[in-house]
């Protein structure tokens, strides 16, 4: 009888055993435009910017005026912004281009820039970037 006994305390606990790893946790993540809908709108604007960084605008605003900056296009004074930068803005979709500019600034500011002191005449500048490539808005605001 003990044997038996045994025998049904081990098949109660292989069976609570099965039991408990039928349930399991799946956690499944997605990327799709059309589930975000109606969530954080800067959301998809961090995924943007994070995709297409503007170095060539970064370069631009921190050069110091009156110096000639060498592109692939041109050399391009100082007060025009150059057409590399104008183009990885394009890149970015339309609705992105502010937060862009703006993250851009605030990158420089504290990020891998090793904390940049900007001046306000090089913050305006970055702000104008979209108006001086032919875009609107005209200016972007912090």
């Amino acid at each position: 009888m003990s044997r038996f006994t045994i025998f049904i305390a081990l098949l109660l606990a292989l069976t609570a055993i099965a039991e408990a790893s039928i349930y399991r946790t799946t956690i499944i993540t997605y990327d799709d435009e059309d589930a975000n809908k109606g969530k954080d709108p800067m959301d998809k604007c961090r995924r943007e910017i994070q995709k297409r960084p503007l170095t060539a605008c970064t370069d631009y605003v921190l050069q110091p005026v009156g110096v000639l900056m060498m592109t692939t296009e041109a050399s391009i004074e100082n007060g025009n912004v150059p057409e590399q930068c104008c183009q990885q803005l394009k890149k970015v979709k339309e609705e992105c281009w502010c937060p862009a500019i703006r993250d851009m600034v605030v990158s420089m500011v504290g990020g891998p820039y090793g904390g940049v002191a900007l001046k306000d005449e090089q913050v305006q500048k970055a702000l104008r970037i979209p108006s001086q490539c032919g875009m609107t808005p005209q200016k972007c605001s912090m």
